[in-house]
């Protein structure tokens, strides 16, 4: 078995290194991993040397809505509602999405996959006594978005979140009705925010299809949630949510424009030079 040198050895004289080797026969055989994590420099954990253990990791939560905050170009996928949806009034479960401090409405908290489809449409002909087919330009259309990311949950906050997505996309998926004040009305509007002004630049959609996929191969825990009054959000019994640990998320979102946006605004000129972005249009 060969024998691992120790960390700054020297080799000043023959017995100098007879004791040195000695001396690492002996690390090697009592504690291998010990000696080859002081060749490597490292900390228990992997950790290496140039590392402060004693930091934690930052995480910069942006407030998209406060044009003096340096870093206001958040470029997470988001879904959020107008400011003025009756979903947000005294909701004590949504508010956990629209919280200061953060951008309102749903963040997927890693990085979605996300299939966009642009496509124009065209009607053949097939003409008498011709090689070829004719095709005539009917009209062109963004299919449906799908969104499709991962949600943890490690602590109480990440539990509340997921809870509070998963109602929100449900939420999102029912017309106004009964009670409602604004009963009869469709499913309310969603705004799609993600990667820059130039990829979805507040796009305005409809939530068409969504789904929660919860695995059977991993921990579920179990949460209560207090909506700061001193009650349970669930009903008068104490039910509680038991919420899967890693599950999915997937939404279909279907962009939709206004017939006055199309009209007053919409130029594939002014498309293509991308000035029909956030605030002139939305068009993707």
């Amino acid at each position: 078995m060969a024998l691992l040198p120790s960390a700054g050895q020297t080799q000043s004289s023959p017995n100098n290194g007879q004791q040195t080797g000695a001396l690492n026969n002996a690390l090697n055989l009592i504690d291998p991993s010990n000696i080859r994590k002081q060749i490597s420099g490292l900390l228990d954990g992997g950790l290496s040397s140039l590392f402060n253990r004693a930091s934690s990791p930052t995480v910069n939560i942006v407030n998209a809505t406060d044009p003096n905050n340096p870093l206001k170009s958040d470029w997470r996928v988001r879904l959020s509602l107008p400011p003025s949806s009756p979903l947000l009034t005294s909701n004590a479960l949504l508010s956990v999405l629209s919280q200061p401090g953060r951008p309102s409405g749903l963040v997927f908290p890693y990085t979605p996959s996300i299939s966009v489809t642009h496509t124009a449409r065209y009607q053949e002909q097939a003409l008498t006594h011709n090689n070829y087919k004719n095709y005539f330009y009917e009209g062109s259309d963004v299919s449906a978005i799908q969104i499709q990311g991962d949600f943890t949950v490690q602590n109480h906050d990440d539990a509340i979140y997921l809870l509070a997505s998963i109602f929100f996309l449900r939420s999102c998926t029912k017309m106004f009705w009964g009670s409602d004040a604004d009963a009869g009305n469709p499913p309310p509007i969603v705004y799609l925010d993600g990667y820059g002004d130039f990829y979805f630049p507040h796009v305005t959609c409809i939530v068409t299809s969504f789904q929660h996929t919860m695995p059977a191969e991993v921990d579920y825990v179990e949460v209560k949630y207090s909506d700061g009054s001193g009650s349970t959000i669930s009903s008068a019994n104490q039910q509680v949510a038991r919420l899967p640990t890693t599950s999915q998320i997937t939404v279909t979102v279907q962009p939709i424009y206004s017939r006055k946006n199309i009209a007053n605004n919409m130029s594939l000129t002014a498309f293509s030079q991308g000035h029909l972005l956030k605030g002139n249009g939305g068009f993707l």
